[in-house]
């Protein structure tokens, strides 16, 4: 069964999935801007309208906190290039704060799954990166690099045991992650898999990781043909 979530007529993309799985945020340029949406998966009342910040070209939905509260975005402001913003989704409003605001790219980020952290792509080295900085202060308080010769795409494991993201050729690379308080302890990256994304435009969260931390679902290139989706296990 197929239930259609986004208006019809309109670019939709980038669909995020909370905690408790009532709702579907994503974004689409219904209204004619790019906006943030959400909707009830069971019901039909229509899309909410969440907005985008003050001054916004283009914004994006990248993911919610574990505990549901915060929505991390990604916004274009049209002066800084693409920075992060986080949304209080339990208020009485929907309450937009920067992140990460810098001369930099920055696109690409997930929670930990214990909600302290994120990780997220930058080009402040002047190559995309991947980073960890923490939910409280952000890259101003601490910037930890994760990737090694360029990186992107990342992903935290459900199990807050691994990053995953992929590398300057399109490889799949896994990062063993141990954290105690506020240290953290990165292994060296391990390449796992080549699955290279279809060339199809700006992709985001173009592959997840099971619950259970032992498999993904990936959106792949299939050498001139439809894109497809895959499962990768048993590595």
């Amino acid at each position: 069964t197929r239930t259609r979530i986004s208006e019809t007529g309109a670019m939709s993309d980038s669909p995020v999935w909370p905690p408790n799985g009532d709702y579907l945020y994503f974004g689409s340029s219904v209204s004619g801007d790019w906006n943030i949406y959400r909707k009830r998966v069971y019901g039909g009342a229509p899309p909410e309208r969440i907005g985008f910040p003050d001054g916004a070209t283009e914004v994006g939905p990248l993911d919610i906190s574990p505990d549901g509260k915060w929505l991390l975005t990604t916004a274009n402001p049209g002066t800084t290039g693409w920075d992060f913003w986080l949304v209080r989704l339990d208020g009485e409003a929907f309450e937009w704060s920067p992140w990460l605001s810098s001369s930099s790219v920055e696109d690409q980020a997930r929670f930990s799954s214990d909600g302290r952290w994120i990780v997220y792509t930058s080009n402040t080295s002047g190559q995309p990166e991947v980073y960890i900085s923490p939910v409280e202060g952000g890259a101003e308080v601490r910037q930890i690099l994760v990737s090694v010769n360029g990186g992107s795409d990342p992903a935290w494991s459900p199990t807050g045991e691994a990053i995953y993201y992929r590398d300057s050729v399109g490889s799949l690379v896994r990062v063993d992650v141990r954290t105690d308080d506020d240290r953290i302890e990165l292994s060296t990256p391990e390449r796992i898999a080549e699955i290279v994304p279809p060339s199809v435009g700006f992709l985001r969260n173009a592959y997840d990781v099971y619950p259970d931390g032992r498999s993904i679902v990936a959106f792949v290139d299939t050498g001139g043909r439809a894109p497809a989706i895959r499962i990768r296990t048993g590595w």
